[in-house]
């Protein structure tokens, strides 16, 4: 399934153990309870367009940065729900072997997931939700 557009599908409970997802969109996903054990997502984006870089629609220098379009919303994870803000949803998935190197999990829902203890710094450092 290498670089396939999957944004917003569902798949309860499928497995994808040792599946090569390289580079396939990912955005908006509801995969609870997934097996993805050994599946390759390098390069899998979870974010719908390109991040949050790029040129916002007004004539104003500087309009995305004094606006707060540009503003990381990380502080939401302490006062919303992750049903609200996530950008994926993978509870309860088993990504234990999975890799996962240089993949950003921004907002993405961890929350039950089993991976690997080396991943959990990287899955920390980028924002995704654990708990």
């Amino acid at each position: 399934m290498v670089e396939a557009l999957l944004t917003g599908s569902k798949a309860l409970g499928a497995s994808f153990n040792g599946a090569d997802l390289s580079y396939t969109g990912l955005a908006e996903i509801e995969w609870e309870d997934c097996d993805l054990r050994g599946a390759d997502l390098r390069g899998a984006a979870f974010q719908l367009g390109s991040t949050r870089c790029g040129l916002v629609g007004s004539p104003y220098p500087s309009h995305g940065t004094r606006t707060g379009f540009y503003t990381d919303t990380h502080e939401d994870l302490y006062h919303k729900q992750p049903e609200l803000i996530r950008k994926a949803s993978l509870v309860g998935c088993d990504l234990r072997g999975a890799k996962i190197d240089g993949v950003d999990f921004y907002l993405v829902d961890l929350r039950g997931a089993k991976f690997d203890p080396r991943h959990a710094r990287h899955l920390r450092y980028c924002g995704a939700i654990l708990e």
